[in-house]
C-alpha cells in the first residue's frame, strides 16, 4: 500500500497524538510485536505528530524522536486520559448514563 492508498493519510493532530499514545501503550504490555508493526506502518505513512525544521517546514518525525521529545509520557498516559472522570462511570464501553462521553451535568459530548 502506497501512501497515497491509505485511507488515513491526513488525521488530523489529535488522532496523530493517539497513535503515538496507542504505541506506547501496546509497547509496555503483552503485545511488543503489534506495537512494533503499528509503529513501523505509522512512521512509513507518516501518521505520528509532525515536526517543523528551522526554515518552518513540516517533516515527517520517528517515533524514536517524539520518544524522545515528550520523555515525560509514560506506558501509562493513555490510560489516565481514559479514567473515566464522572462519577458512576466504571467503563469505558458505557452507553447513555452509563457513558464515559457523559459530562458531570448529564450532557453528552456526542
Amino acid at each position: 500500500m502506497s501512501k497515497q492508498d491509505d485511507p488515513g493519510k491526513n488525521p488530523t493532530d489529535i488522532e496523530r497524538e493517539l497513535h503515538f499514545l496507542i504505541v506506547k501503550f501496546l509497547e509496555n504490555g503483552p503485545c511488543k510485536k503489534s506495537a512494533e508493526n503499528v509503529r513501523r506502518e505509522l512512521e512509513e505513512y507518516g501518521l505520528l505528530p509532525q515536526r517543523f525544521d528551522w526554515e518552518g517546514n513540516v517533516r515527517s518525525n520517528t517515533f524514536a524522536n517524539l520518544a524522545n521529545t515528550y520523555n515525560h509520557i509514560g506506558a501509562d498516559h493513555l490510560l489516565k486520559v481514559c479514567e473515566p472522570r464522572v462519577k458512576g462511570v466504571k467503563s469505558l464501553l458505557g452507553v447513555g448514563g452509563h457513558s464515559l462521553l457523559r459530562t458531570a451535568e448529564g450532557k453528552f459530548l456526542c
